[in-house]
C-alpha cells in the first residue's frame, strides 16, 4: 500500500523542485494533494487522510505551527515533514517543542530531501508491519496494568508473573498512585462537538512523564504512566527508605509540568498522591485515594500537591442522608418533577464540606446519573446523542474547579434534559393514555400492572401513574377495577354465569374479592345487583 503524502506550500518553485526530483515513487509514496494555505490542509485533510505532510514555514493563512498542532490533534501517527530556513533558531525550537519528524532547510538540498523521504519510509513500513505483533502485547500490557491497578482481590498478582507480561521492574518496596490532574484555568465547561470531548493532551503527558522521570526515576525501581482524558495516573515503585525524598519531589514535578500546561494549553495542574503501600496488592487503595483527593480539590483547591488524608469518618447519619437525598433524587428521574431535583440537589451540597469530598459521595451522584439514563434514555434518544450527553454529565467534574461550579454546572445540563422529556411528555400525553385504556379493555380478564401498562406505553412506572392519574383523575388500579365492574354489571344483566364466572371473566380468581370490591363501587352485592334485571 502506498504512502499517501498532502503538501502545503505556497511556494511554487518548491512544489516544482520537489515534484520532479524527489523519490516519492522509489519510497512507495504518492502525492494526492498540493495546497497553499492552511485552511486548505483541513479542507481536504479528511478526504486525504495522509500519512505524511510536508508543509513550508511560508503557509498563506494559519501558520505553520498552529498547523502541525492541529494535524497531531487529527491524526497523531501523521508524520509531518517542515520546509523552514537555515537561521531560524525560534521557529525550530518550537517545532522541537511539538516533536515534529524532521526538518529540511532552504534551499533544497534533494540529496538531504530524500533521504529523509527515505527514513520516513521505511519507519511507517516498520510501524505498520510492528504493530500487528505489537497490539497484541500491549493489549496483554494494558489487561494487567488495569488488573494491578482497579482490581481489589485476595488472590495476589505475582510480581515476577506481572513484570513478565508488562515487562515491567516491579520490585518489593512500597507502591503509590499519582494522579495529574488538569483543570481549565477559567473552569469553564467548553460547547463539545458529538465523540470530541477534550483536547489533545498527549504533549502535556509526555510533558508530566518526562519531568517525573526527571525528578525521581533515580529513587525508584519503576514506574508505569496510564495517559488519561484528563491527565496522568501512574504507578511507582520504590524502596522505602527514599520515601520522604520522593514526596519532595512532588511540588517540582507539578511546578514544572504546570508551567507547560498553562503555557501550551490554559490548564491548571494538581497532583493527587494515594498513600503509599508496601503490598503490591493494595494499589487499587492508592488510586482510589488519588481520585479521592482529586474529588476533594474543589474544597481544597487546585494547583497544589493533595495528599489523601481520612480526616473523619462520615457519621452513619450522614451516610443515611446522602443515601436518601439520592435515591429522592433517583424519584425525579421518573415523576420529572424538576422542583424535587432541585430540593434534593441543594441538600445535597448543603452536606458538611468532609462528607461531599469523600469519594463516595461521588459514586452515589454518578449512580443518580446513571439511573436517570437508564429510565430515560429511550426518550432522549429521539432528540439528542445520548452517549455523548451522558458522558457530557460525567465530564462535568472534569471542567469544575469548586463545588459551587460542580453544581451550577450540573443543574444547568439536568433542566436541559428535564425540559425536552417535559416537552416530549406534554406532546405524547394522549397517545400513551390511549394505548393504555385501548389495552385495559382488551385484556381486561388478565392480570394487569401499572408496570404492565408504562412497558405497553414505552414510559416509566412512576411517570406513566402520575401520567395516568392527571388525564383521568383517577389511579390506573382505580381504573382497571372500574372498568372490569361495569363489564361485570353488563354480564350479570345479559348472562345466566356463576358469580364465580363473572369473576374469572373480568380478572378475579377471588369470587369472595370480587364481590368485597363489586360492593364498594356498585353498592350492592353482585346477586342483588342481578335482582335489579
Amino acid at each position: 500500500m502506498r504512502i499517501k503524502v498532502m503538501l502545503a506550500s505556497n511556494d511554487s518553485g518548491f512544489i516544482k523542485q520537489i515534484t520532479a526530483q524527489a523519490k516519492f515513487n522509489e519510497n512507495k509514496m504518492e502525492v494526492l494533494s498540493w495546497v497553499t494555505s492552511g485552511e486548505e490542509i483541513f479542507q481536504r485533510f479528511e478526504e486525504i487522510n495522509p500519512r505524511l505532510v510536508i508543509i513550508d514555514k511560508d503557509l498563506d493563512g494559519l501558520d505553520a505551527i498552529t498547523c502541525i498542532r492541529r494535524i497531531y490533534s487529527i491524526k497523531k501517527k501523521c508524520k509531518v515533514l517542515v520546509i523552514g530556513g537555515k537561521d531560524d533558531a525560534d521557529f525550530m525550537y518550537r517545532l522541537f517543542e511539538i516533536q515534529v519528524y524532521g526538518y529540511v532547510s532552504k534551499p533544497i538540498d534533494i540529496e538531504k530531501f530524500n533521504n529523509e523521504l527515505e527514513r520516513i519510509s521505511r519507519d511507517i513500513r516498520r510501524i505498520n508491519i510492528e504493530q500487528i505483533q505489537y497490539d497484541a502485547s500491549l493489549s496483554m500490557q494494558s489487561l494487567y496494568f488495569w488488573k494491578l491497578m482497579f482490581e481489589k482481590s485476595d488472590m495476589a498478582l505475582d510480581l515476577n508473573f506481572l513484570n513478565s507480561i508488562m515487562k515491567s521492574g516491579f520490585k518489593k518496596g512500597m507502591f503509590r498512585a499519582l494522579l495529574f490532574r488538569l483543570d481549565e484555568m477559567h473552569g469553564e465547561m467548553p460547547n463539545f462537538k458529538e465523540n470530541q470531548f477534550y483536547t489533545d493532551l498527549s504533549y502535556i503527558q509526555q510533558q508530566i512523564k518526562m519531568n517525573t522521570n526527571n525528578y525521581i526515576y533515580e529513587y525508584c525501581y519503576e514506574m508505569i504512566f496510564d495517559f488519561r482524558f484528563n491527565g496522568v495516573l501512574a504507578i511507582i515503585n520504590y524502596d522505602k527508605q527514599y520515601d520522604e525524598i520522593i514526596k519532595s519531589k512532588f511540588e517540582d514535578i507539578r511546578r514544572d509540568s504546570e508551567e507547560y500546561a498553562i503555557r501550551h494549553y490554559g490548564m491548571s495542574l494538581t497532583l493527587c498522591v494515594g498513600n503509599g503501600y508496601e503490598d503490591h496488592t493494595k494499589v487499587p487503595n492508592s488510586r482510589e485515594e488519588a481520585y479521592s483527593s482529586a474529588w476533594a480539590r474543589m474544597k481544597q483547591g487546585t494547583r497544589k500537591v493533595l495528599y489523601y488524608k481520612k480526616t473523619f469518618d462520615i457519621h452513619v447519619s450522614y451516610k443515611q442522608k446522602l443515601e436518601r437525598i439520592v435515591e429522592q433524587l433517583k424519584s425525579t428521574a421518573d415523576t420529572l418533577n424538576v422542583d424535587e431535583f432541585h430540593n434534593m440537589i441543594k441538600q445535597l451540597f448543603d452536606l458538611p464540606d468532609y462528607v461531599l469530598t469523600e469519594y463516595n459521595s461521588r459514586n452515589y451522584l454518578m449512580n443518580f446519573v446513571d439511573t436517570f439514563f437508564e429510565i430515560n434514555g429511550k426518550v432522549l434518544a429521539e432528540h439528542m446523542n445520548v452517549e455523548v450527553e451522558k458522558e457530557y454529565i460525567k465530564k462535568i467534574l472534569n471542567y469544575s474547579r469548586t463545588l459551587e461550579d460542580y453544581q451550577k454546572n450540573l443543574e444547568q445540563k439536568f433542566d436541559q434534559m428535564f425540559k425536552i422529556l417535559a416537552d416530549d411528555a406534554e406532546k405524547q400525553n394522549f397517545r400513551p393514555l390511549r394505548k393504555a385504556i385501548k389495552y385495559i379493555k382488551e385484556n381486561y380478564d388478565k392480570q394487569i400492572t401499572a408496570e404492565t401498562l408504562a412497558e405497553v406505553v414505552n414510559l416509566s412506572p412512576v411517570y406513566f401513574s402520575h401520567l395516568f392519574k392527571k388525564q383521568t383523575g383517577k389511579n390506573m388500579t382505580d381504573y382497571i377495577t372500574e372498568y372490569r365492574m361495569e363489564i361485570a354489571k353488563k354480564m350479570l344483566f345479559d348472562t345466566d354465569k356463576t358469580i364465580f364466572e363473572i369473576a374469572v371473566a373480568v380478572g378475579f380468581q377471588d369470587q369472595r374479592y370480587f364481590s368485597k370490591r363489586f360492593k364498594q363501587i356498585v353498592g350492592k352485592t353482585p346477586s342483588e345487583y342481578r335482582k335489579l334485571k
